[in-house]
C-alpha cells in the first residue's frame, strides 16, 4: 500500500497492491501491520458496509458526531464514483474546503477520511459500489449531515437522485460545527 497526502490535511489516497497472473488479480484492501505504520493513527476496524447505487445518485453529505466521530477508508469496488469530502473542523485551516476524488472499481485506490469531515459521493455509473470501513460503530442519534448543495461543490450532476433524509439536512453555514 502506498500512501499520498491530499490536499485537505489529515486525508490519504490509499493505492492498494495488485497482484496478476494468468488467472486475475489479488488485491489486498486491509492489512493492519501496514495500516499501523500508515501517516494517519492507528485504525481498527469496528464497522464495514457496502452501498449500491444507481448512475445519478448522490449520497451525502454524512458525518457522526462527537463521542461517536468516525475515521473512515472507502473504495469504489465496482462502478465508477466521484468521492467528495468537506472539511467541518472548525480550527482547520481548509475549513469549509470541499476535495472530489474520481474513484472506479478499475483503479485500486482508496481514501482515508478522518474525524470532522462530511462525506458524500456521486455515482457516475449503474450499480457503482462502495465499501466502507469504519472505526467506530454507527450511532443513529450521532448520525448528522448538512444539505449537498450548499458547500460550493460542483457536483457535474444534472438530474440527481437524492434521499428524503439528505434533502433535509441544514445548508453548511447553518451547520454548529462540534469538530
Amino acid at each position: 500500500m502506498n500512501f499520498k497526502q491530499l490536499e485537505l490535511s489529515g486525508c490519504f489516497l490509499i493505492e492498494l497492491n495488485v497482484f496478476e497472473d494468468k488467472r486475475g488479480s489479488f488485491i489486498k484492501t486491509f492489512n493492519s501491520d501496514i495500516i499501523k505504520s500508515a501517516p494517519f493513527k492507528h485504525f481498527n476496524i469496528d464497522e464495514e458496509f457496502i452501498t449500491s447505487s444507481r448512475k445519478h445518485v448522490i449520497r451525502g453529505l454524512h458525518f457522526q458526531i462527537p463521542p461517536y466521530d468516525h475515521n473512515k477508508i472507502v473504495y469504489c469496488l465496482s462502478g465508477r464514483i466521484t468521492d467528495v469530502l468537506v472539511d467541518l473542523r472548525k480550527n482547520s485551516k481548509s475549513y469549509g474546503q470541499n476535495l472530489k476524488i474520481d474513484l472506479m472499481g478499475s483503479d485500486n485506490k482508496c481514501v482515508y477520511i478522518p474525524k470532522g469531515f462530511a462525506h458524500g459521493f456521486v455515482s457516475r455509473s449503474d450499480n457503482s459500489t462502495m465499501i466502507y470501513k469504519l472505526d467506530k460503530l454507527y450511532h443513529p442519534d450521532y448520525d448528522k449531515g448538512i444539505k449537498w448543495d450548499s458547500c460550493n461543490i460542483n457536483w457535474d450532476e444534472n438530474s440527481p437522485i437524492l434521499s428524503e433524509r439528505d434533502l433535509s439536512f441544514p445548508e453548511f453555514n447553518k451547520f454548529q460545527s462540534p469538530f
